[in-house]
């Protein structure tokens, strides 16, 4: 009887310490779900677990740490509660335990600005076009072409001024210049012709060598024309098959990426994908909708834009180490948060109507 009675007091106390223990709460930064502002944590995810720790009485402290690191410490028992957007996968609940969904979630495609697939405007055929006579072969090519027409034409104003162009220099030049071009480039009007067997060996020359420029600098432009209108391409999952995407490394986004035959660009953070897709370096970025969404709202306004739906479905949920007591009390709790409106106007508050 007296042991008995001790077990039940030294349970009782168990009981009691462990309720009094503040719990420690993993969180790794991951806008807009996590959010340190201010030197305070906010968004989302933690608004969430501060209105469940209201209602299930919970007391806790914050550890920020990054996504490995929770699991780690989830399952060493140095954490009891994880979240950072953490997606619910067999291969994590083998390990761990979930909460119900917190946010239904999935990937999404980020884009420079102007590499939006549109209705091919004459605006943005013009844009395309200008880009594509901007680059800077497509420049130095035509400064050559340039040089070689003035060149011919001074050689043709001096063979055949006072014959078939006329003698002033510059109403002279002028002339033999619209004559080499047309002449070069096989269009040939007629109006203009040499007339002395000097000037039009000249002609032939300029016939026999400005189809060769003609013929790679329509080349090269067309290229640059038809690569700038590629990057035009990407509207949704499938076309991003070759294409370099980048993401955050050890995240699903890498996965996903690989089964639809992209290029994977993965990095230790977001934020570097993001800086890289704005210098140019990446086709695209694909990541959680949230963070892109978040992304395009902040640093990316204007100059970056999210194509095509969600798609690669996936749930966010609080993580907690295997057999948790926790996870009953916090599933009642959220499922209350669900009921009275509490979820419904957080989610309004964040991420707006969707």
């Amino acid at each position: 009887m007296k042991k008995s009675l001790i077990a039940l007091l030294l349970m009782l106390t168990g009981v009691a310490s462990a309720q009094t223990r503040p719990l420690v709460v993993d969180v790794s930064p991951f806008a807009p779900c996590v959010n340190r502002e201010n030197g305070a944590l906010t968004g989302f995810e933690v608004e969430l677990w501060e209105a469940i720790a209201r209602d299930a009485g919970l007391a806790f402290n914050y550890s920020q740490t990054d996504d490995d690191a929770i699991f780690a410490d989830l399952k060493a028992g140095q954490a009891d509660v994880g979240f950072s957007g953490l997606t619910i996968t067999a291969e994590r609940e083998a390990g761990l335990d979930f909460s119900q969904h917190t946010l239904d979630s999935g990937l999404q495609i980020l884009v420079p600005e102007r590499h939006v697939a549109k209705k091919l405007s004459v605006l943005s055929f013009f844009r395309m076009f200008g880009r594509s006579l901007s680059t800077p072969a497509v420049i130095e090519f035509a400064v050559c072409l340039a040089l070689f027409h003035i060149l011919a034409a001074h050689i043709l104003w001096l063979v055949e001024r006072n014959h078939g162009i006329q003698k002033k220099y510059l109403a002279g030049i002028f002339e033999a210049i619209y004559f080499c071009i047309v002449t070069s480039s096989t269009v040939g009007y007629g109006d203009i012709t040499a007339k002395k067997v000097a000037g039009r060996l000249c002609a032939i020359l300029l016939i026999m060598t400005g189809i060769a420029w003609f013929s790679n600098f329509t080349a090269l432009l067309a290229a640059n024309y038809t690569a700038e209108k590629l990057n035009y391409s990407i509207t949704c999952p499938a076309d991003l098959r070759g294409k370099l995407v980048g993401t955050q490394a050890k995240t699903t986004s890498v996965a996903a990426l690989d089964k639809l035959g992209a290029r994977v660009a993965a990095f230790p953070t977001i934020d570097e994908a993001y800086d890289r897709l704005g210098t140019g370096e990446l086709d695209a970025v694909v990541y959680d909708f949230p963070n892109v969404k978040n992304f395009v709202k902040t640093r990316g306004d204007g100059k970056v834009v999210a194509v095509g739906g969600v798609f690669n479905i996936q749930y966010y949920g609080f993580a907690f180490p295997q057999n948790s007591p926790l996870l009953r009390k916090v599933n009642l709790s959220l499922l209350k948060l669900r009921e009275d409106g509490t979820y419904a106007r957080l989610y309004q508050r964040w991420f707006g109507n969707q």
